[in-house]
């Protein structure tokens, strides 16, 4: 998942890894994640970026489950984000079924793609992307990408 909708950065005076969540991130992500929770989806666990932005999404997303979820920052989640940063977190987690990943685009895009075969894909602010990966071949299957308007 893509942390959702940011303060504009021109707006923002602090720190770009304090920048939070604007007011309508905040309550888009709380719309979505009732939907999400809908959907019967069982997390295991939920692994963020630590900049703020992306912690308050997991944040959300964790307390809205029918079964909450604390997220834990890992920091490979930062900016710049890779597919070896991801194999390490999933090889770290082996046995763990359903992990959501909240991060930052370009790296979500790029990797999501990469697993699926395909081109970049381009993760709008609260997009949420389910990729099964054969933990083997590592090979991976997209099996749907909602956009944040779709689960409002």
């Amino acid at each position: 998942m893509r942390h959702a909708e940011a303060v504009d950065r021109d707006k923002w005076k602090g720190s770009e890894s304090l920048r939070p969540l604007s007011e309508a991130g905040e309550r888009d992500t709380a719309r979505a994640a009732k939907r999400f929770a809908g959907l019967g989806l069982h997390l295991d666990l939920i692994l963020c970026s630590p900049l703020v932005r992306a912690l308050r999404t997991a944040e959300i997303i964790g307390q809205a489950l029918v079964k909450p979820v604390a997220p834990v920052v890992d920091d490979r989640l930062s900016p710049g984000f890779d597919e070896d940063a991801l194999e390490d977190i999933l090889d770290e987690r082996e046995g763990v079924e359903s992990i959501l990943l909240v991060g930052h685009e370009p790296d979500f895009g790029i990797i999501v793609g990469s697993l699926a075969g395909c081109a970049r894909i381009d993760f709008k602010k609260g997009a949420l992307a389910l990729v099964d990966v054969d933990p083997d071949t590592w090979e991976g299957r997209l099996l749907w990408l909602v956009p944040q308007s779709l689960m409002l």
